[in-house]
């Protein structure tokens, strides 16, 4: 499909996409980044989110590191509700 135009709409990961560049643009992202390229979820984005976290403490910006797992924790109780 790369490159090419599609007569019906083309599908990447469930969207449609019209037009070459486009698609392309989108296929190339999905070879380098991988298909999930845009993960959503505190789950999908834990490793980040503890990146983040310890980089926080290392670079002075907050006083004592973050456990990482509860930064959202108050969120998740919510959304079991």
């Amino acid at each position: 499909m790369h490159g090419q135009e599609c007569s019906t709409p083309c599908k990447v990961q469930g969207q449609a996409v019209k037009g070459v560049a486009l698609q392309a643009d989108i296929e190339e992202s999905m070879a380098v980044l991988g298909r999930d390229w845009q993960p959503n979820g505190i789950k999908s984005n834990q490793k980040m989110i503890k990146t983040l976290c310890d980089e926080e403490y290392n670079q002075g910006i907050i006083a004592a590191p973050l456990d990482s797992t509860s930064v959202f924790a108050d969120f998740e109780k919510l959304m079991e509700t």
